[in-house]
């Protein structure tokens, strides 16, 4: 809420997103479109309050349309095909951005893969930290590198990346 969709709402008011895209938040919470949509309008508020008044306003209208809320317990593999089903041809263009805990990463990755949506047009951002010492980090990367290309893949710190982004 304090970085991320910040970055993606000022891109989407420099016209730097696709203007069909559409932005899906998974988490475990249950939550409606409706809902979530306030709560990331609240973030905004109070994130980047310049950016939200004025001009912008019109912006912010149509970054909120953009966000559907899909509520996701990691775990369950089943939930992934709903996902899947959820997504339209707007979306052959997928990005996942898992800001996660490490241990979250092979249910994911393994959820994404079983429900077929690690497509060639796929790109998955793993917020560092990747495991936790070289072994498990080396284990993960054997399943992302099952799941995607390399090519596919981007890794980002953390703390670094939250300033690019």
């Amino acid at each position: 809420m304090r970085k991320l969709y910040p970055a993606l709402f000022l891109a989407d008011c420099d016209d730097r997103l696709n203007p069909q895209g559409r932005i899906f938040a998974a988490a475990r919470q249950a939550l409606d479109d409706a809902a979530f949509r306030a709560k990331v309008s609240e973030a905004l508020m109070r994130f980047v309050p310049e950016m939200v008044q004025g001009s912008r306003a019109e912006c912010l209208q149509r970054f909120l349309a953009r966000l559907t809320y899909f509520a996701l317990d990691v775990n369950d593999v089943n939930q992934y095909h709903d996902l899947k089903n959820s997504l339209d041809e707007r979306d052959s263009q997928t990005v996942f951005y898992l800001s996660v805990g490490p241990a979250l990463f092979a249910p994911i990755i393994g959820g994404l893969k079983q429900a077929g949506l690690n497509t060639a047009e796929t790109r998955i951002v793993l917020e560092k930290p990747l495991g936790r010492d070289l072994a498990s980090s080396r284990q993960l990367n054997s399943l992302v590198l099952d799941a995607f290309t390399e090519s596919q893949v981007y890794r980002i710190d953390h703390y670094l990346g939250k300033e690019t982004v």
